[in-house]
């Protein structure tokens, strides 16, 4: 499923080896230009570190969640 908000921000969700495993996709037509010179990219690895995945395509950034090895809520 592809979804495109108001201002050009393109998600992408899809289930490329199994139903248990989602790719979340990102694309943001400032990414590269002005949010990874602000250090976007770094505070999402340290945020998303173990989910980053490979490039696929033209996203920016994309997250792959195994559904059966999430880690344990640890609420707020």
């Amino acid at each position: 499923m592809t979804i495109v908000d108001f201002n050009g921000v393109s998600y992408k969700i899809t289930t490329p080896q199994s139903k248990n495993v989602i790719m979340f996709s990102l694309s943001m037509q400032c990414f590269k230009a002005r949010a990874c010179q602000m250090g976007a990219q770094d505070m999402l690895k340290k945020e998303y570190g173990p989910y980053f995945a490979p490039d696929e395509s033209s996203y920016d950034v994309n997250l792959k969640f195994d559904l059966q090895r999430l880690p344990e809520d640890k609420g707020l």
